[in-house]
C-alpha cells in the first residue's frame, strides 16, 4: 500500500473517530466552581444545551478499494475494541461550546483516552490526558494556518479537517458579510437599494480580496494540493466586479415582498428568490456566468412534514463549456430526517461532492433511531443505480439531550494562562513544548494500548511512523 493511501486511511479514521462521535471526557474532568462564592476561582454560568452519548464505531474494510482493505483491517480491529463516550454542550445566550470525548477501550485493562475542547467562536483550549498538564490554544485565525502547515509537514490534509469546522468560515468570511449586511443587510420590507450602496460595496470587497488576512488563509487553504488553484483565485478576483457590473449591473436592487415571498431584483430581472412558510423554506440564486466562464448556483429547500424534514441543496462553480471542468459541485439531500430528539424515525442523507478545486467525496448515511435514544448508521458507498450501496462504517449506540437545567461554564480567558498559543507557535516554542509532553503522550499511549489488539498496535504505530508523528516526538 503506498505511503499516500496510508494517510488518507488516518485522515479518514481521524474524521470518523472526531466528527461522528462529537464526545466527551469523564465529568470529572469538566471545571467545577468553587462553593465559596468569595474565591476567585469562581465562574458564573450560561444556560446550554447539549446531548450525552455513547457509540461504537465497527469499519468494514471489505467495502474499501483493494489497496485499502488490507490496511484497514488493522483499524477494523482497533474501532472493534473502543467505545466513544462524551458530551456536547453549546451555550444558548453567547457563542461558546464544551466539548469531551474520551476513547475507552473495551478491554478494560487499558486506559482511556480524554479530550476536551471548550471556548468561543474565535478562541477555543484543547486539553487531554495525551498533553499531561498543558493546553493547547486554538484561535480560528490561526487554525487554517497551522494546519496547513502541518500538512506539508507530516502529508496528512489536516486542513480539510479544519474546512470542516463551522467557526472557521464564519471567521474567515465575517468581514465581508459584514460589509454586506452593513450596505445591503436583510431587507424586512419592499424596499430599494442604491447604486451608491452597491457600490460602496465593492470598494469594500476589493479591499477584502487582497488586505484582508482571514480571506486569503482562506482562499489558500481552499486552493492548496488543487490542481485549479489559478482557475479559483481568478474567481475570487471576480466577484467585486461580477456582482455590481453582471448581477446588478451599475443600478440599484430592489428588494419584493409577498407574504413569504421574497425576490431580488436588478436590471435583468429576479436574481434571488425565497419562501418561508411555517412548513418550507425554499432559496434560489439564479446568475450568469462569470467572466472567468463559471457559473454560480444556490438553491436550498427544506420542507418539515410529521415532525421530518426533507430537502435538497446545491452548491455549485460549474463550468459553461464542455472543456472546463466544475470547480465545485455539492450535492446533498436528506430525507425524513427528525427534527425533535430523541425520535421514532428512519432517515437517509445522501452527499456528493466533486470538482477539481477540493477532494472528491460520495456517500450515504442510513439512520435509524428510536425513542429512548438509541441510534444507528450505516455509511455507506454510492451507487450510481441508487440502490443501496456497501457498508463502510457503522455508528451506533445512545445520544440523548441533557435536562433544561443544563450549563456551560463561561469562557475564561484566563484558561489559557500558559498555554502554547498555536498563534504565535514557531519552532523554538514547540521544541520547548514537546519535552513536557513527550513522556505524558507515551505514557498515556502506553497503557491504552494494553486493551488494544496486537495487530491494530502495530497498524498505529506503521503509519506514525510513516507520517513522521513518531519522530516528531522523539525529537528527531
Amino acid at each position: 500500500m503506498t505511503a499516500l493511501m496510508k494517510k488518507w486511511m488516518s485522515l479518514m479514521l481521524l474524521v470518523c473517530l472526531l466528527a461522528n462521535a462529537l464526545p466527551g471526557l469523564a465529568e470529572s474532568s469538566a471545571p467545577t466552581a468553587s462553593p465559596e462564592a468569595g474565591d476567585a476561582e469562581v465562574r458564573g454560568t450560561e444556560p446550554a444545551a447539549g446531548y450525552d452519548f455513547d457509540f461504537i464505531l465497527r469499519l468494514h474494510p471489505d467495502a474499501l478499494s483493494p489497496s485499502l482493505a488490507g490496511h484497514a483491517s488493522g483499524y477494523a480491529s482497533l474501532l472493534e475494541a473502543l467505545r466513544f463516550h462524551g458530551s456536547y454542550i453549546w451555550s444558548t445566550v453567547e457563542p461558546g461550546f464544551d466539548f469531551n470525548l474520551s476513547i475507552i477501550p473495551v478491554d478494560s485493562r487499558g486506559a482511556p483516552i480524554s479530550i476536551r475542547i471548550h471556548g468561543a467562536e474565535d478562541l477555543m483550549y484543547l486539553n487531554s490526558s495525551l498533553l499531561g498538564e498543558k493546553t493547547i490554544s486554538l484561535h480560528i485565525f490561526s487554525l487554517l494556518n497551522f494546519c496547513s502547515k502541518m500538512s506539508e509537514h507530516l502529508g496528512i490534509p489536516l486542513h480539510y479537517i479544519a474546512l470542516l469546522f463551522p467557526y472557521v468560515w464564519t471567521y474567515s468570511l465575517g468581514l465581508p458579510i459584514q460589509d454586506w449586511n452593513f450596505m445591503v443587510g436583510k431587507m424586512d420590507e419592499n424596499g430599494v437599494i442604491p447604486a451608491e450602496a452597491v457600490k460602496y460595496l465593492w470598494d469594500c470587497w476589493w479591499y477584502r480580496s487582497w488586505a484582508d488576512e482571514p480571506v486569503k488563509i482562506l482562499v489558500d487553504t481552499l486552493c492548496k494540493d488543487s490542481e485549479m488553484e489559478e482557475s479559483f483565485r481568478a474567481v475570487v478576483e471576480e466577484i467585486p466586479d461580477y456582482f455590481v457590473k453582471q448581477v446588478a449591473q451599475e443600478q440599484e436592487i430592489r428588494v419584493l415582498k409577498d407574504g413569504g415571498q421574497t425576490a431580488w431584483q436588478a436590471a435583468a430581472g429576479d436574481f434571488f428568490t425565497s419562501t418561508e412558510s411555517d412548513r418550507t423554506h425554499a432559496y434560489h440564486l439564479s446568475l450568469p456566468a462569470m467572466k472567468t466562464g463559471y457559473r454560480p448556483v444556490f438553491s436550498l429547500q427544506a420542507t418539515e412534514e410529521s415532525k421530518r424534514l426533507y430537502g435538497n441543496l446545491r452548491v455549485q462553480l460549474l463550468g459553461t463549456n464542455s472543456l472546463q471542468e466544475d470547480l465545485v459541485n455539492l450535492q446533498a439531500s436528506f430525507l425524513a430526517l427528525p427534527t425533535v430528539w430523541p425520535s421514532n424515525s428512519q432517515s437517509l442523507i445522501s452527499l456528493s461532492l466533486t470538482g477539481g478545486l477540493l477532494p472528491n467525496v460520495g456517500l450515504s448515511v442510513y439512520l435509524a433511531a428510536e425513542e429512548n435514544g438509541y441510534i444507528h448508521a450505516d455509511i455507506r458507498k454510492p451507487t450510481v443505480d441508487y440502490e443501496p450501496g456497501p457498508i463502510m462504517l457503522t455508528l451506533e449506540g445512545n445520544m440523548n439531550p441533557k435536562g433544561p437545567d443544563t450549563t456551560i461554564p463561561e469562557f475564561d480567558l484566563a484558561d489559557g494562562d500558559g498555554s502554547l498559543d498555536l498563534l504565535v507557535a514557531n519552532d523554538s516554542t514547540i521544541r520547548s513544548f514537546l519535552p513536557d509532553i513527550v513522556q505524558p503522550m507515551l505514557e498515556g499511549m502506553l497503557h491504552f494500548l494494553v486493551g488494544i489488539p496486537a495487530s491494530s498496535c502495530q497498524t498505529i504505530m506503521d503509519d506514525l511512523t510513516d507520517l513522521g508523528v513518531t519522530n516528531l516526538l522523539l525529537g528527531e
